[in-house]
């Protein structure tokens, strides 16, 4: 089994970034995306590991440690998108359940209750094509 990884790695939040603080600058003043108040600028790193997310993880956590990052000043995490997906299509799943197994005085009450509402979000659960 093959698992698709993604290692972020960006810098620790109590050590000064000037990379960051130049690249943000230019966000906000060069482009005049005044909105945007917080800008880190990491690294990424996407690994396709043979075996579990547990093995995975253990694997990725392994090469970030011993060679990926500097530990004293880099954070690092461990992702994996197909497993966020996977969460993503149980839980249009359950509320789909939830959905089919509501009796219909769930969906009478008034101000377009819990019924109204969780039709909306599995309408916009299929329309984000989850």
């Amino acid at each position: 089994m093959k698992t698709k990884t993604i290692l972020l790695v960006p810098p620790r939040a109590a050590i000064r970034h000037p990379e960051s603080e130049v690249i943000l600058k230019a966000v906000r003043h060069n482009l005049g995306l005044k909105e945007v108040i917080q800008l880190t600028k990491g690294t990424f790193f996407q690994m396709e590991i043979e075996g579990s997310e547990e093995e995975a993880r253990q694997i990725a956590t392994r090469a970030t440690q011993q060679l990926l990052h500097n530990p004293i000043t880099q954070d690092f995490s461990v992702h994996f998108p197909e497993g966020a997906q996977g969460e993503l299509a149980h839980l249009r799943r359950v509320l789909a359940q939830i959905k089919s197994e509501a009796t219909p005085q769930a969906f009478e009450s008034p101000a377009t209750s819990f019924g109204g509402k969780l039709s909306r979000i599995c309408e916009l659960i299929s329309q984000a094509g989850l």
